[in-house]
């Protein structure tokens, strides 16, 4: 792999902050490369990876899926004489997907029951969260995080890695089991945004033996992250770190009701050693959901932390959005839509590239606006990294 170059010995960090896309699958968007609109305002595509392809065998570590985007990256740029780079996102959850499970398949089926079967179900829908608060599954976590840092921390092209959101559940509880990955499941109803999912009833009144019984505590669960940061500092020294914040999942299945307190410490941690924050969803102003959990924590700590969030169909779905304010709310500067005071002041946006949304398009609708605003963002390298590192130079 190649080395990140520096103008200060080791002690650099690649630094490319601006507009990205979120897309699953690099291939289908060669307009990054091809369409010279795009091509100059977006800076690269953020990809989510899941654990279970990477480590399908314990020990057995496959990265082959982002050595072959990071190859067919090489291979665009070169051929159309730029440099897109890559946001890797950690895959240890996905919500309203649909999804199976994508974790460690030898996590799943242990009979020993090492690590209690692996995963929580997370979602009516489909979705699942790894149970990084089994300590045997947490120290396979980290484990992969360590590799991926041998690995790509000093590949020029990896910009950033992205750790998924806070939040372990939106509207069910079923456990993959203490023993033998036997699964209990429980009917939940609703969403944490408070959306009706199947007709009735409090969700959270069985959800919160599932979880509990899980081995799940919300402040041990704060406590991990912490940890897992710190290993993904040691890993990645020279790459821009995110961990996602939304809210907090309390023991009882409700939004804990010290979300607040527990993401603003975290979000203090994480300045404190120098990794960033930032969340799945840019809610502006008319979707409440975040307002008053995590990005209070954000705005404290604009130019002092690395800030990323992503706008996903969720958004493109929202009447009360325009793409404009979209952006507006997240880099600030236009006094028009929102007051500085209430803005993100990011350093990195990821949009969607999907155009079959109610409201907001990507092609027709985002694209138009960023490149009005000259793909403009707060670029100015973070406080907190300042005082011991700088920008990589390539």
């Amino acid at each position: 792999m190649p080395k990140a170059s520096t103008t200060a010995g080791s002690d650099c960090i690649k630094w490319h902050p601006g507009h990205y896309l979120f897309t699953a699958h690099v291939r289908t968007y060669d307009s990054l490369w091809t369409n010279e609109t795009i091509k100059k305002n977006f800076l690269g595509i953020q990809m989510k990876f899941d654990w279970g392809p990477m480590e399908n065998q314990k020990d057995a570590y496959d990265f082959s899926q982002i050595d072959n985007v990071l190859a067919y990256m090489q291979k665009m740029n070169a051929k159309y004489n730029t440099t897109k780079r890559l946001v890797i996102q950690m895959g240890d959850k996905i919500f309203n997907g649909g999804s199976t499970y994508e974790g460690p398949a030898y996590m799943s089926f242990d009979q020993g029951n090492t690590y209690e079967g692996g995963y929580f179900q997370a979602d009516t829908r489909g979705g699942w969260a790894v149970k990084n608060w089994v300590p045997a599954v947490n120290d396979r976590w980290q484990k992969l995080i360590m590799q991926l840092g041998n690995r790509y921390d000093a590949n020029p092209l990896v910009e950033g890695i992205v750790f998924s959101e806070t939040i372990v559940h939106k509207g069910t509880g079923v456990d993959a089991g203490r023993k033998g990955g036997r699964k209990n499941n429980i009917n939940m109803n609703q969403d944490d945004d408070g959306g009706d999912v199947s007709g009735g009833g409090d969700p959270h009144t069985s959800y919160s033996g599932a979880l509990s019984n899980s081995g799940y505590d919300v402040n041990q669960y704060e406590q991990i992250i912490k940890s897992n940061l710190a290993v993904a500092k040691k890993a990645f020294p020279h790459t821009v770190i995110i961990q996602y914040m939304n809210k907090f999942t309390g023991n009882d299945g409700r939004p804990a009701t010290n979300s607040p307190a527990l993401l603003e410490d975290l979000a203090n941690y994480a300045a404190q050693i120098g990794v960033g924050v930032g969340g799945p969803d840019l809610q502006a102003p008319g979707r409440e959901g975040q307002h008053s959990q995590a990005f209070p924590a954000f705005q404290a700590h604009a130019g002092q932390i690395p800030l990323g969030v992503a706008a996903q169909g969720s958004e493109y779905e929202q009447e009360a959005y325009t793409a404009q304010k979209l952006f507006d709310f997240g880099v600030g500067g236009n006094q028009q839509s929102y007051s500085d005071d209430i803005t993100l002041h990011l350093n990195y946006i990821f949009w969607t590239v999907e155009d079959n949304h109610t409201v907001v398009h990507f092609t027709t609708d985002v694209v138009p606006v960023v490149n009005a605003e000259n793909a403009r963002i707060n670029s100015a390298f973070p406080k907190a990294l300042a005082s011991d590192a700088s920008p990589c130079t390539e």
